[in-house]
C-alpha cells in the first residue's frame, strides 16, 4: 500500500528528482547498528581461503 501511494505521489516528478530526494533520506538516516561491521564476525575470511584453496587445484 505505502508503494502505490508513493508512485502516486511522486508520478510527476522526474526521475533525477527522486534520485536526489532518495540520496538525500539515506545520508540523513543515522549508522545502522545492524549492519555496521557485519564483515568483522569471527568467521568472516573463510570464504576468502576456500576460493583460494578451490583455484589453487587448478594449478
Amino acid at each position: 500500500m505505502a508503494y502505490a501511494t508513493w508512485r502516486e505521489t511522486n508520478s510527476r516528478v522526474d526521475d533525477r528528482n527522486r534520485t536526489l530526494a532518495m540520496l538525500g533520506a539515506i545520508m540523513d538516516a543515522p549508522q545502522s547498528r545492524r549492519f555496521s561491521g557485519y564483515w568483522q564476525h569471527p568467521g568472516a575470511g573463510r570464504g576468502d581461503r576456500a576460493a583460494d584453496d578451490f583455484f589453487a587445484n587448478f594449478n
